[in-house]
């Protein structure tokens, strides 16, 4: 929705990235159809999301809302994948597929986000 909002308004709207971008903020600023702007010394992480859901030991999800959980949590994979995949070099896609945090350096965030 967020993300929606923004595009509708992309052409007012000019987002501008200090500190750190990571995690969900990555999601942002690759769906994000409009202006970017990158300051110095900005640090990205990519990785994959996690969540906590309970299992018992027969190692079945506990609950209707765990089962939804990890519907989701599949699609999201999906996403991730895709974004990695398109905004990381080959090495750094291969120590994201394995679970690994990747940061991108400054350079890297201004050479793939800013518009």
């Amino acid at each position: 929705f967020l993300v929606e909002l923004l595009n509708e308004n992309k052409d007012r709207i000019e987002l501008i990235v200090y500190g750190y971008a990571e995690s969900a903020a990555i999601d942002v600023l690759y769906w994000f159809k409009g202006k970017i702007k990158i300051l110095p010394g900005v640090i990205g992480m990519v990785h994959y999301g996690f969540f906590d859901v309970q299992i018992d030991e027969r190692m079945k999800l506990k609950s209707k809302e765990d089962r939804e959980i990890v519907k989701c949590k599949r699609k999201d994979k999906e996403r991730s994948d895709e974004i990695a995949k398109a905004i990381l070099t080959t090495d750094q896609f291969k120590k994201f597929q394995k679970g690994e945090d990747v940061y991108l350096d400054y350079e890297q965030m201004k050479n793939i986000f800013e518009k």
